[in-house]
Parts: structure tokens; sequence; C-alpha cells
């Protein structure tokens, strides 16, 4: 939903007509969002719960009936498998949109992504984010391919006024309690780290239950936000980090992070792995990682060089400027509209 309400002012700019649904209530979503930060949610959330899905199951089907006429459907988020299956049985024309290893048991326990190879199977195409999915789903589904996502870079540019002066250097990250865990793997090195300076500040976004037991690391965290605050929240950062633990969910995982980083103009030092090789250059842009002790070694030097620090800011952001802007990741999957729409009409002929 987000990729396509961030592009939605390009869609006028071209020769087609489109229409955004959102498979969830906005209204509901929020709504939840607000009661779980009161004590009052454990008597109202279950029955708000319950509202909200009988509410987006009747919204699905409205959905249905709309789109079954429409040449192309591009989902930007999964749904579930029974909506997958509903809305291929009205309509085929569906590409689907991947962004993480959804195969795997820590996705698909939940039951939400089951017959995840089915769904590419049941595709006309897949857009993936990045050569490591696009390996995987290409596989199961030949018409794939891969548009970058963007990190609406242009938002960072319009909240650009002047920050004012910090007492801490503030290291920062951003994400979820779901991928929160990926801070123990640098857990001793910051450990190390906070207990040899004392005006750095650890700036956890995104989650709040499942951070790290630290004993020397000063944190603050802010368990929720929304864009503008995860704007303000990264353009406070001077050190921004993304370790990753060696597996396939981390290889996998999209580079989304480090664009949204560097476009706040934060110096980036993150795993050397996956997507993260592609876009960052060693020492010139960031700092790529390969194991702890260059985690150590690499943050120190970012703490103690300002010059380095700025240096790295200032060619992160021009890679942004040039590579990932919201309109040159627009006409990517534009041209991969274009192309399907061609699949489709070609198809129709040979009928």
């Amino acid at each position: 939903m987000v990729r396509a309400v961030q592009y939605e002012k390009y869609f006028g700019d071209t020769e087609y007509n489109f229409d955004i649904y959102s498979l969830r209530s906005p209204f509901f979503s929020n709504l939840q969002r607000k009661v779980s930060k009161y004590k009052i949610k454990y008597l109202i959330s279950s029955p708000l719960r319950i509202v909200a899905k009988k509410y987006n199951s009747i919204r699905e089907k409205c959905i249905l009936k709309k789109v079954k006429h429409h040449h192309l459907i591009y989902l930007t988020r999964i749904p579930s498998f029974s909506f997958h299956e509903s809305l291929y049985s009205v309509n085929k024309n569906i590409l689907i949109d991947v962004n993480d290893a959804l195969w795997l048991p820590s996705f698909t326990n939940n039951g939400y992504y089951i017959n995840f190879n089915k769904r590419l199977e049941m595709s006309l195409g897949v857009i993936c984010e990045n050569k490591f999915l696009f390996n995987y789903c290409v596989n199961k589904n030949p018409n794939s391919y891969i548009v970058p996502d963007s990190p609406q870079f242009e938002l960072f540019e319009e909240n650009n006024q002047q920050l004012n002066e910090k007492e801490k250097l503030i290291i920062g990250w951003i994400g979820s309690d779901g991928t929160v865990d990926s801070l123990y793997y640098i857990y001793e090195e910051l450990e190390r780290l906070f207990s040899e300076y004392k005006n750095i500040e650890l700036r956890i976004v995104g989650a709040s239950g499942k951070i790290p037991r630290f004993e020397n690391v000063r944190y603050t965290s802010l368990p929720t936000y929304d864009q503008k605050m995860m704007i303000d929240e990264i353009r406070k950062m001077d050190i921004a980090i993304f370790p990753l633990f060696n597996n396939e969910d981390s290889i996998m995982r999209g580079a989304l992070k480090v664009k949204v980083y560097m476009s706040g103009k934060c110096a980036i030092i993150a795993q050397n792995i996956g997507d993260n090789k592609e876009i960052i250059n060693n020492g010139v842009n960031g700092y790529l990682v390969n194991n702890r002790e260059e985690w150590y070694n690499n943050l120190k030097l970012l703490i103690e060089n300002d010059d380095l620090r700025e240096k790295f800011k200032e060619n992160a952001i021009n890679v942004i400027r040039e590579r990932y802007t919201t309109k040159k990741c627009f006409d990517s999957l534009l041209d991969v509209f274009r192309c399907n729409l061609k699949i489709i009409n070609s198809s129709n002929l040979t009928v």
C-alpha cells in the first residue's frame, strides 16, 4: 500500500487509469495502534479485532467485485492465501510484490504466508526488490522482475530544516519488534563502545519489548512511528547501523533500510551481505562489515572522526539522487506494467 500511495502523483502522467485499494481499513488499523498504547487495550483489543476482521471481510468482497474487469492487478502487499485464490478466480492478471524470504518458516509458521510458492504460480508475474529474491522467484514464475524500492528521498529533502546542536552523538537503528533481535549480533561490541565513550547514545526506533538487556549501552526507544516521525528520527541520527545474521532471511532482505538511512544523511555501517553490497561502496559512502570485530573497529572510527561521517553522508545522498529517487523507481515499475499489458494483449489476440 505504501508503494502505491507514494507513486500516486505519477499515475496521472501515464496513459493508464489507476485505482488504489487497501485490503485493511485504515481507520481500524490506526485505532488498534492507538489502543495498544493504553492500559485499557486488554479490555477492548479483542472486541475491536473481531469488528475489524468482519469489516475487512466485507471490504475484500467489495474489492473482488471492483477488480474483476481490471486489465492488471498489482499486489503491493501479500494478502491471505484465501484472498489470493479468490482474486485469481475472478482475474488472473496479477502481479505480486515480494520483498522478503516469505517461504521461510519464520513467515509461514503464523499461517498467513502459507503456500507461498503456489502464490507465485498463481500470478501473472512477480516483482522482486533485489536479485537474490529474483533468483528464487524466477524458478517458480519465469515472468519475474527486479524493481527497487524507493526510500521516498524527496520527503527527506522537504524536511531539511536545521537541526539543533546535540550534546551526544546518536547511533540509530530503525525496525520493528520482529527484527530488533539483530542487535544481539553486535551486543558485546556495543557494550564495549558504550563503556569507552560517554558521549554516545543508542536510539532504537520501532521496537520496545524485545530490546536486548543492555548493561552499559545508554539507549532510548520509540515503540511506534508514522512517516513524519520516521523522517525526524533518522535525520537526528549521526551513525545508522544495520547488523544482520548470516542466514537466508538476511541475504534475501532488501536494502530499503540502507536507502532510507542514506536519504536522511546518516553515516552508515551495515552487514556485508545481500543487497547491502549493491548500494554501499565500502569506505566511500559507508562501511560494509563482515564480523563483530569489524563492527567494533569501524564504529569506533565513525564515533571519533567527524570528517569521515560527513564524507559518508555526502557520498550516500549522491547515490540516492542518482539511482533511487521516487520517479526513477516508479519508471522501473511502469516498465513492468507495460511489459505485462503487452503479454495480456498478445494472449487475448491468440485466444
